[in-house]
């Protein structure tokens, strides 16, 4: 993907949704959190969401962890509209929108 279209796609008119591994951690949480920082400072709407019930609370030291939400208990609708998976392999099946928020 070029930088432009990705600059576009992060910057459209949709709410994000961000997205990690299951199993966060330090990696995922950080790449989370960077890019929710520079989001915000782009006046971007979005939502940060993991596949576990929360993340390890060895992590809260991060400035925005306190963002994070579970996709057990955040009400997603899934399929979002613009979804964003940071710091993992092809494998978007182990994200938190291919998890089933009902279970």
């Amino acid at each position: 993907m070029d930088f432009q279209a990705a600059l576009n796609f992060l910057l459209s008119d949709d709410e994000l949704v961000l997205t990690t591994h299951v199993n966060a951690d330090g990696d995922g949480l950080g790449a989370l959190l960077g890019l929710s920082h520079w989001l915000t400072r782009q006046n971007k709407k979005h939502r940060i969401v993991v596949a576990d019930e929360m993340p390890d609370r060895k992590y809260r030291f991060l400035p925005g962890y306190n963002r994070i939400e579970s996709v057990y208990n955040s009400g997603l609708a899934i399929p979002v509209p613009r979804l964003v998976v940071v710091d993992t392999t092809n494998r978007a099946s182990d994200s938190a929108c291919d998890q089933d928020a009902g279970d």
